[in-house]
């Protein structure tokens, strides 16, 4: 782990997140994630956009998950298609995933919460 400036340990993988088993063994990244969560009280992973099997291997360690999207069409029909993925292979209710939205694109296009939640099928 490295130390940033702002206090923050940081371990890095390489990027973007491929599991390969000869890069770690399913076993060792079992222990890696079992090990950071007693580290600290939080947290933080930062899994990149999709499921890979890594993904999936940090996915059962985790109490909460927050999903980042833009309040754009071609954005939101992606987010909709992960958050398909992604509930049977929590098991987790909508309660322990949470949804961010972020307008990077500074223009006006900015969507309610209400049509936010039917674009995607699911509670903003």
């Amino acid at each position: 782990m490295v130390q940033h400036s702002n206090g923050l340990r940081v371990l890095s993988l390489p990027s973007p997140w491929h599991y390969n088993d000869a890069l770690l063994p399913a076993e060792q990244l079992d222990a890696l994630f079992r090990t950071i969560t007693t580290l600290a009280p939080f947290v933080l992973v930062d899994i990149g956009c999709g499921l890979t099997p890594l993904t999936r291997r940090a996915l059962a360690f985790i109490d909460r998950l927050i999903v980042v999207t833009e309040p754009e069409r071609p954005s939101l029909e992606l987010t909709r298609s992960l958050l398909g993925e992604l509930r049977p292979s929590l098991n987790k209710s909508y309660a322990q995933i949470g949804l961010v939205s972020i307008n990077r694109s500074g223009g006006g296009l900015s969507r309610s919460p209400a049509e936010m939640e039917r674009m995607l099928g699911y509670p903003c």
